[in-house]
């Protein structure tokens, strides 16, 4: 199989480059040399999307976004069918959902097409505000930065996450970048890395803070254990938890050999267990699992759900 060329198409569901677009972008990377080809499928009022993927040098393909509706289920059908006729054209083997908004819109045209295979995932920050004030009431020269595209797709809900903020009475503490391409050099700058979130698969972002000697401090929930080593690569703090995410980041911020102590941890850590061939290996397998659940010759029915959201 290393040498046939199973296509694998990506549903891109969002209008602006996040996280999930960086994501996808690092998976189509590490496997296109071991017999898969990518397309990626992408809004047609996505210009910005398609065009970050096509100065990679990945082919793109417009499409019209999916509602799922049972009041209009002969329309949901009609879009669903017409998106499946595309993957049928490009002659693709497996639909790759990034996130959950692309398997929901997306998961009945693949089924259609006999190819199916998940801003972005739902960040926490009323706890995350909540424990900024707990923070600040101890430590007066903290700063909170949030890097990640607001002005375009996630407008309305960086209102929402304004009014939090005002509410907890720290909006001046915390300063939004907006999308930045220099995210790298930002991290440098971080003292301790927080993911404060409702649910995920396995952020990337954690790992990348983590390979910059960052001390990462997250939610519980989901994926994030299985990297969050608690006391040994980073911290966690219960779901909806601002007391005790406040003390751990209490306890970074007022030992920096502890701090130091973590940080150090976790970049052994993505290392050893995350090294990009071993995440291409990886990526590779699970497409190989998923093609053979088919039974067709690798262009049957299959499912494959990232677990590298955005952040």
């Amino acid at each position: 199989m290393d040498t046939a060329r199973y296509n694998i198409a990506h549903v891109m569901p969002w209008a602006a480059v996040g996280g999930t677009e960086h994501a996808t972008l690092r998976v189509a990377r590490a496997t296109e040399g071991a017999g898969f080809g990518h397309v990626m499928f992408c809004r047609r009022d996505a210009p910005e999307v398609r065009d970050f993927f096509a100065a990679e040098g990945f082919e793109t393909e417009s499409y019209d976004p999916v509602e799922p509706s049972y009041r209009r289920a002969t329309k949901y059908a009609r879009d669903s069918y017409r998106l499946a006729r595309e993957f049928r054209r490009r002659r693709v083997h497996l639909v790759h959902c990034a996130d959950v908004a692309a398997a929901f819109t997306a998961g009945l045209a693949g089924l259609m097409a006999g190819v199916v295979a998940r801003v972005s995932p739902q960040k926490d920050f009323p706890t995350l505000a909540r424990a900024a004030a707990l923070v600040s009431a101890e430590r007066r020269d903290v700063r909170f930065m949030v890097v990640g595209d607001y002005e375009e797709a996630n407008r309305e809900h960086y209102d929402e996450v304004r009014r939090s903020l005002a509410d907890a009475g720290v909006e001046s503490r915390f300063v939004f970048t907006g999308f930045r391409t220099d995210v790298a050099r930002l991290m440098s700058a971080f003292d301790v890395f927080v993911l404060c979130t409702h649910f995920e698969g396995l952020p990337l972002v954690i790992l990348e803070a983590m390979a910059r000697g960052r001390p990462v401090v997250a939610t519980a929930v989901d994926g994030i254990p299985e990297i969050v080593l608690d006391g040994k690569t980073g911290l966690l703090h219960p779901h909806e938890d601002a007391g005790a995410l406040a003390a751990r980041l209490l306890s970074l911020l007022g030992d920096e050999a502890y701090a130091a102590r973590l940080g150090g941890a976790g970049r052994e850590f993505v290392k050893m267990e995350w090294s990009r061939e071993r995440f291409a290996e990886n990526m590779a397998a699970a497409y190989r699992d998923a093609l053979r659940l088919g039974g067709r010759g690798g262009a049957g029915v299959a499912a494959v759900a990232a677990r590298g959201g955005a952040s």
